[in-house]
């Protein structure tokens, strides 16, 4: 896993091993200032280790001016309530980018991962050659790559990644590609409204225009044709009832969210406690037995179904 800054700098990476337990030949093999994770996935657990360990005290020796934004892809093993409480103690706000938001990542893939897969192969059959009668394993992984981060990820080529993907939108603003609405679209009941008739149709249409002297704009949606409309809230066309997650993590919105769930989950183990308890007292019989007998034989029972 990588973090890479619109400035050049290459965060420490951390590599992830399908393992419990990772063998000592494999932790030898890395670079000690590298991290390591285990299970082979990214897990949420894995990921609050990586930012509480790896990344803030990187951006503390490099003497970062906090707050910082980190950008992250919206997947949920990102994410939990302990990870949003941490990065608001750290001034590290997590933005949880939307589906589809690979134009904001492209410097990365252009700048970075593509010069790296390059420069990666490169270094397999190189060492493929050196080595002949070996086989490339997971001790010999970490060092092949950090050769090939040192050779294919550079500073000035991550910084003109970003500085290219910023000067074609500023291309594609002045080619009218990108349509902005340099104004704030407001409302007014004081607006005077202009009827008129078109030559081709007997049905009045009305639209708002801008009144003298007044510096609100007034105008309808209609008037903004088929690229100026308002935008709207883009709507799932699958079947998967897919919660709605803040991109804000550390938002008060996201803590609040997560403290609810839990709340709710809460709720629910002790109503199903509740019911299994009130189950076993309904099949227990009290036919001929004083209150300390059915409680000594109700604690058995309980203690017989543990």
């Amino acid at each position: 896993m990588f973090t890479f800054s619109a400035d050049g700098e290459t965060c420490v990476p951390m590599v992830i091993y399908p393992y419990q337990r990772v063998p000592e030949k494999i932790v030898k093999s890395i670079n000690p200032k590298w991290s390591v994770g285990r299970s082979g996935w990214m897990t949420s657990e894995t990921f609050y280790q990586y930012i509480a360990n790896v990344l803030y005290p990187h951006l503390v020796e490099k003497n970062t001016k906090f707050p910082v934004i980190l950008f992250l892809d919206g997947h949920k093993s990102h994410l939990n309530y302990q990870l949003s409480l941490l990065c608001s103690e750290l001034q590290v706000e997590i933005i949880s980018l939307y589906p589809n938001a690979t134009r904001i990542l492209q410097p990365c893939d252009v700048a970075v991962f593509r010069p790296l897969k390059e420069t990666w192969r490169q270094c397999v059959r190189q060492w493929e050659e050196e080595h002949p009668d070996e086989i490339l394993n997971k001790v010999m992984f970490a060092p092949l790559l950090e050769k090939a981060v040192n050779v294919g990820v550079k500073r000035n080529t991550l910084f003109n990644g970003f500085k290219e993907e910023e000067r074609e939108k500023e291309e594609q603003i002045k080619e009218n590609k990108v349509q902005i609405i340099q104004n704030i679209v407001i409302r007014s009941p004081n607006a005077n409204i202009r009827v008129s008739t078109a030559s081709t149709s007997k049905e009045t249409t009305q639209s708002l225009y801008f009144k003298p002297n007044d510096n609100k704009i007034i105008i309808n949606d209609n008037l903004l044709g088929p690229f100026l409309a308002s935008p709207s809230a883009p709507v799932r066309k699958g079947k998967r009832n897919v919660e709605p997650f803040p991109f804000a993590i550390t938002s008060e919105r996201y803590q609040e969210m997560f403290r609810k769930k839990q709340a709710l989950k809460e709720e629910q183990e002790n109503e199903k406690e509740a019911r299994k308890s009130s189950k076993a007292s309904e099949n227990f019989d009290t036919d001929g037995y004083d209150s300390e007998e059915l409680d000594r034989l109700y604690n058995e029972a309980q203690k017989m179904k543990c």
